[in-house]
């Protein structure tokens, strides 16, 4: 678990799960450095075979974890990620919706990749795939493009699973500073992992 420098009281539930996985490890630091950042810490410390990483709310149905895990283990893939559908977008706000159109345009048709919905907060990888997550550099959102964008020019191949969110799940808003700092992030990546 790794606190990406939360203002909020965070101790009693670090300790419960703590208590409760003696496996679990607790990575925190003071200042909130994003997404991607947040990411690299976990990854960096892991030991398992498998990695698979998700959202501090568990946006997703457990048993996509368990499907996750199988792919990896026993049809032995080196990466999977999440799909969303058509039922995601239904009640989010239309700005977001049509950021998510656009980025699902560009990464098939620009980056090349072989899956138009990158920011599913799902994936799984094999440890051998390690080293190039450890590679990237984007510390906010677009971290997952970069990543898969990485993996394609290595010539490792991706599973794309169909996933849903739980229903009782809260989406974000994005507001427009955001979306402004996101597209420099995007274009950075496609001028870096050319």
């Amino acid at each position: 678990m790794v606190n990406d420098g939360s203002t909020l009281e965070l101790s009693t539930g670090r300790d419960a799960i703590l208590g409760e996985f003696a496996e679990a490890r607790w990575i925190s630091y003071d200042k909130n450095r994003g997404k991607g950042h947040a990411l690299r810490e976990g990854v960096r410390a892991s030991e398992g075979d498998y990695i698979l990483y998700t959202d501090h709310d568990f946006p997703y149905q457990t048993l996509y974890l368990r499907n996750f895990l199988e792919i990896l283990h026993i049809q032995h893939h080196q990466v999977v990620t999440g799909h969303r559908g058509p039922k995601y977008y239904q009640g989010l706000p239309w700005i977001r919706v049509k950021v998510s159109h656009y980025l699902k345009t560009i990464n098939t048709f620009i980056l090349g990749l072989n899956t138009d919905d990158t920011q599913c907060g799902l994936k799984a990888f094999h440890k051998d795939v390690k080293p190039i997550f450890l590679e990237t550099r984007t510390d906010r959102f677009l971290i997952d493009i970069e990543f898969l964008r990485r993996l394609k020019n290595a010539g490792i191949s991706n599973t794309v699973f169909d996933v849903e969110s739980r229903d009782d799940v809260e989406m974000s808003t994005l507001g427009f500073k955001t979306i402004l700092s996101e597209l420099w992030a995007y274009a950075k990546i496609i001028y870096q992992t050319r």
